[in-house]
């Protein structure tokens, strides 16, 4: 955090920070993409019955992934917006 705030605040090095984000934004983070790996690890978790403790817990992991998904979706438009791509 005080690293970045110290890098902010030099205006050659804020630009690059900036294009870098934007860069990432723009060209890294593919939604489809990261969505797809999430799906992935759903698939993975449920190839096999989970008995006892551990399929209770599997509920938790839903949310999880859940939660993961709407993130990898809301970043990627709070990102575009933030650096007007």
């Amino acid at each position: 955090g005080r690293l970045a705030e110290r890098v902010r605040q030099v205006p050659a090095l804020d630009a690059a920070f900036r294009a870098e984000l934007a860069r990432v934004a723009r060209d890294a983070w593919d939604v489809g993409v990261l969505r797809a790996r999430i799906d992935a690890v759903d698939t993975i978790l449920h190839a096999a019955p989970l008995p006892g403790a551990a399929g209770a817990e599997l509920a938790g992991i839903e949310r999880g992934l859940d939660e993961a998904r709407d993130f990898v979706t809301a970043r990627k438009a709070y990102l575009t917006t933030r650096l007007g791509l």
